[in-house]
């Protein structure tokens, strides 16, 4: 039964039915012949229509003999011990693996069937036969006589391969390959039909009955069942129905697929024609071919495990997996060698690297190969010299050290947290990083960021990903060697195995194990490390699409089914409810994983590429459409669809929609009608709050809002909503005047509030030089209700204010309108813009009587100091005194040196003028340009003002017309080459160091910054000051290129040109994603 599975649904075919029109074959010497028609053993024996032949008399001899035999120990007629059918099943199961598999390889290394058969003389003619008959017989004498016998079976038998094919036989042009074929098939008919009627006779004789409960006890035999049979002493349970009715579901469904295989391969390929000779027509491998890997080798087998379940026998179990063990062996020795030989590896298109993450893809290994390198895959790969494989190890190590070491007395608790922390990191940590990589790229961007590439970043995900999965079944498999209870030595203990359900889990544990081994196995094999390690979140995607090969021909994701069955095998093994609830995690998770992570990602990349049915539902959902449209089943289908469109369930859906509405309104407004009682019952809640709550309750029971009933019997359709829609708990809110308390003390810092719930302006109080803050009202718990339901604007936050004096000029009032700030741009195009970096010049007009030698000037972003005649907040370094232009330390030093005012009072460094006072009068000021540079400038893009400030204190005197701090974005063409990027942001590169024209593109920036070269950092004002200037070049690079770096890719790039290969690896890596 020699086949070659197609990847997506067709493939290069191993044979074609043997009646197609004209179908030919070809010998392995090139002689081209049309295939005659042939006809399997079931349509050959069992059909009495068809002719018989001689060849079909051992079949029948067999397999009426072994019936026989079966059927009279069955009812008592002979007595033969039942061991003789076991061991005669398992002589035709090893005849048919061992026997024919040796026929088969030799024949496909040496073609020595075909050999044997032209040494017997089947390839000759009719008259050579009759003239070698001839000859022995005159040259032999009697001897002769006896071997012209030969000569006629020869003919004999030519005349039955010739009645066993069809009409299209032609002794002449027929090679003797065929006829080996035939000739061969006669055996295989022979051990095929045997080895069906064996193992049916041993389920039958080693069947346990369902007996009535008075007989439940005695030991299960031949005899015993007889009785049973013949005293009507059975007893059919639910249980037993059940397991019946499965089996037999099991066996039509074997049946179905052995059926559907035999109308695909047909005959050719079924009795294995590919050893002997080739057929060019080609086949489409659908139907059960769809279904699961080599059909008639696995899900064609589910008989006999329908068998052992209708049986319930452990002897037939055990009989079921060895011949299906041996079959296997048969596929994997025999068949899977020969059609590599013949047809090529059905898997050559799977090579490492390949697949995506999801449905998996081809991708092209020169693309991508330079990412991997014997990277470590569970422990296969493991180099002990590589730090992160050895790492790896000893965490497993010592976790399986700890856990033996304990043993029993170690808490089964803290082994049950171990598993799922472990398994936590390994899915929801992995859905984590993928779902925000897969939409942000952020796992990339953070080591591009720090100056490495997508390689190491990739590498890092690879060594986490791996240690995480191995650990996740490692910690789940130590919780089950501390729960698990041995029964005891297989033989010796026996008694214990087969009491209850004991050898039967760990027999299906055992299966569930190897079926998860076997299709990781499976999945890697098709996905190779780039979608093993979910390469396509990380790397560009292939550029083939998807191809669904391997298992993934079967399943779109068999990881979802399949991938965490060694959970339920160990559970059903050790039969932990513990187990059980760490199992139902680990799958839901997965689950979890696959359906929001992964398949999102894998339609975004893909697109319609990514198919939406797997072959197994394909044809499942084939099958269900032809039978509901059987003329039987239509009918029912039809009266079925009539009542359910007697009821609509759009008006069902919409009334329940409304009945949830209104329930959950209806909480809502409970919900917080409590909180608001235990806000007024509480004795710490501030005063403000209780007050507000209060004139709410009133106003709504002025308007007749709220009832006199109990909230609890009043319906939020009346009460909880206004007119407007809007919630009535919110919309009573919108008053701007709220009541508040006020005081108010002279000269001193005591909180001030106005009767509008503003902070006390400053021009509102005397300006004597005393100082006071200003605090905003504290919000009411139904002004936060209100803000989170959205009906009015958010409650803004008050800044921080710094607790400094705030002091002004004695006369202030009078000379206010003599003092601004104005911004002396470098562009006189544009007046109110500043070129990120650049020095900035400002020019302060004050009068020269209030002078003093500690006014300075600071900057500030726009809305950072909500007040005009008060600065709020600091300035972070960006001030200069206004004497000096220059600033010492933080922005209230007392210990500077004291300036020459006179110089400014004087004219020098000044321009004097008079100028005419809002007040009446004039005054004369002096304009005083400063220039701010260096750590003084603003480092962050936006809208910027100056704020002039007197004797060392917060006043504000004036405050000039806001500012934008801005830098262009780089053109698309600078990319094009390094050279053009490296002059491009050479620009920006020189302002933030403050250096001008000395640095050049291969210039080492760390001689402008004293970078360390070679070693750790050092720590001090030096390290800041390097870093500081760092962070500003990667903050306007990102600004101008799109792409965040982090602050110490400069020290490690080195030069502009060294950043520019940064930035060009980064944004082709990200583009390509």
């Amino acid at each position: 039964m020699a086949t070659v599975e197609g990847t997506n649904g067709g493939s290069t075919n191993a044979g074609g039915k043997g009646g197609t029109l004209e179908a030919r074959g070809t010998t392995p010497d090139g002689k081209s012949f049309v295939i005659p028609q042939t006809y399997d053993v079931v349509e050959a024996i069992l059909d009495p229509a068809h002719k018989k032949t001689w060849l079909d008399a051992p079949v029948l001899v067999f397999l009426v003999g072994q019936v026989l035999l079966g059927l009279g120990t069955l009812l008592g007629v002979l007595h033969i011990p039942k061991l003789f059918f076991l061991f005669l099943t398992v002589f035709w199961r090893l005849a048919y693996n061992v026997g024919l598999g040796w026929i088969l390889r030799k024949q496909s290394e040496e073609r020595a069937f075909v050999r044997w058969a032209r040494k017997l003389g089947l390839g000759l003619s009719d008259e050579e036969m009759d003239k070698r008959a001839a000859e022995s017989k005159s040259r032999d004498g009697a001897f002769g006589q006896v071997n012209s016998w030969r000569w006629t079976f020869l003919k004999a038998l030519k005349r039955e391969i010739q009645a066993k094919s069809g009409p299209e036989y032609s002794e002449a042009n027929t090679p003797l390959e065929f006829k080996a074929w035939v000739l061969f098939r006669s055996f295989v008919d022979i051990v095929l039909v045997s080895d069906v009627a064996a193992f049916f006779i041993v389920a039958f004789l080693y069947a346990r009955l369902p007996v009535t409960p008075e007989v439940a006890s005695l030991p299960p035999s031949l005899s015993n069942n007889l009785r049973y049979l013949a005293n009507g002493m059975l007893h059919f349970g639910l249980t037993d129905v059940s397991r019946i009715v499965a089996g037999l579901f099991i066996s039509f469904f074997s049946l179905w697929v052995k059926a559907d295989a035999h109308r695909v391969v047909t005959d050719y390929a079924w009795y294995w024609g590919d050893f002997f000779f080739l057929k060019s027509a080609s086949l489409t491998f659908d139907g059960a071919f769809d279904v699961w890997f080599h059909p008639m080798y696995s899900l064609g087998y589910a008989h006999y495990y329908a068998a052992t379940l209708i049986a319930q026998s452990y002897t037939v179990l055990f009989v079921s997996l060895f011949a299906h063990a041996c079959q296997f062996a048969f596929l994997y020795l025999v068949e899977n060698p020969h059609i590599e030989k013949i047809y090529g590896s059905s898997s050559d298109d799977a090579a490492s690297p390949s697949g995506s993450s999801g449905s998996r893809s081809t991708a092209q290994p020169h693309e991508l190969k330079v990412f991997f390198r014997n990277d470590m895959v569970v422990l296969d790969g493991f180099d002990w010299m590589r730090s992160s494989d050895l790492s790896s190890v000893l965490v497993m190590a010592q976790s399986v050290a700890f856990s033996l070491w304990f043993g029993k007395e170690l808490s089964v608790a803290w082994l049950v947290c171990q598993a799922i922390v472990w398994r936590t990191l390994f899915t929801w940590g992995t859905a984590f990083v993928l779902h925000f990589q897969s939409k942000t790229r952020f796992w990339n961007k953070h080591f591009l960021k720090n100056g490495e590439g997508i390689k190491e970043g990739f590498d890092n995900w690879k060594r986490i990903y791996n240690l995480t999965m191995v650990m996740t079944y490692v910690s789940f498999g130590l919780l089950a060697f501390r729960i698990y209870e041995f029964p005891g030595v297989w033989l010796r203990d026996w008694k214990n195995w087969t009491e209850g359900d004991t050898l039967l889990r760990h027999m299906v544990g055992i299966m569930l194990v190897c079926l998860h081994i076997w299709t990781s196995f499976s999945i890697y094999e098709v996905l190779g490390d780039y979608g093993w390690f979910y390469g396509d979140f990380f790397l560009p995607p292939p550029s083939s699409g998807v191809k669904y090969t391997g298992i993934y021909r079967f399943l779109n994701n068999p990881e979802k089914v399949m991938g965490q069955a060694s959970l339920w095998g160990i559970t059903l093994i050790c039969g932990s409810w513990t187990l059980f609830a760490v199992s139902i995690f680990g799958h839901v998770s997965s689950y979890l994983f696959l359906e929001y992570v992964e398949a999102p990602h894998m339609r975004r990349v893909y697109g319609s590429s990514v198919r939406e049915l797997g072959g197994i539902e394909r044809v499942l959902l084939k099958e269900v459409r032809e039978t509901l449209s059987n003329p039987v089943v239509a009918p029912l289908v039809e009266s079925v669809s009539k009542a359910g469109q007697a009821v609509d369930v759009k008006v069902i859906g919409r009334r329940v929609e409304d009945l949830g509405k209104e329930v959950m309104e209806r909480l809502s407004v409970e919900v917080l009608e409590k909180v608001e009682d235990e806000v007024l019952k509480s004795s710490t809640v501030p005063e403000t709050w209780k007050e507000g709550i209060r004139r709410r309750r009133a106003r709504k029971v002025r308007h007749g809002d709220r009832s006199n009933t109990s909230r609890h019997t009043r319906s939020p359709s009346d009460s909880a909503r206004s007119d407007d829609g809007t919630w009535e708990i919110s919309s009573g809110l919108h008053n701007s005047n709220h009541e508040s308390r006020r005081s108010s003390t002279e000269g001193d810092t005591t909180p001030v509030m106005s009767e509008d719930d503003e902070p006390r302006s400053q021009d509102e109080k005397s300006l004597s030089g005393s100082s006071a803050r200003s605090i905003k009202p504290i919000p009411s718990l139904t002004d936060i209700f209100s803000t989170i339901s959205g009906s009015q604007q958010p409650i803004p936050i008050p800044i921080p204010e710094i607790g400094a004096k705030v002091t002004y000029p004695a006369n202030f009032e009078r000379l206010k309108s003599a003092y601004a700030v104005s911004l002396l741009a470098n562009d006189a195009n544009k007046p109110s813009q500043v070129v990120f970096g650049e020095h900035l010049r400002l020019c302060i007009t004050v009068p020269s009587e209030t002078l003093g030698a500690k006014d300075w000037i600071g900057l500030y972003r726009v809305g950072d100091n909500p007040q005009t005649l008060r600065t709020t907040v600091r300035s972070a370094a960006k001030w200069v005194y206004i004497s000096t232009g220059r600033g010492v330390g933080d922005d209230v030093d007392e210990d500077y040196e004291e300036v020459q005012l006179s110089r400014l009072r004087s004219g020098e460094g000044a321009t004097r003028r008079t100028v005419t006072l809002d007040e009446g009068g004039e005054v004369e000021v002096l304009d005083v340009e400063v220039e701010l540079r260096g750590d003084r400038l603003p480092w962050l893009l936006g809208c910027w003002e100056a704020r002039l400030h007197h004797d060392g204190g917060y006043g504000c005197l004036a405050i000039s017309k806001p500012f934008d701090v801005v830098t262009d974005k780089l053109d698309e063409s600078v990319y094009a080459n390094e050279q053009d990027l490296s002059n491009a942001i050479l620009p920006v590169t020189r302002r933030c160091l403050d250096v001008g024209d000395n640095l050049t593109v291969d210039t080492d920036i760390a001689v402008f910054m004293a970078w360390p070269m070679g070693g750790a950092p050092r720590l001090g004002p030096r390290q800041k000051q390097r870093e500081e200037m760092s962070r500003r070049i990667v903050y306007a690079i990102q600004y101008i290129t799109g792409l965040e770096f982090s602050w110490r890719v400069v020290g490690i790039a080195g030069s502009v040109r060294e950043l520019s290969k940064k930035i060009l690896e980064a944004r082709k890596t990200l583009i390509s994603n």
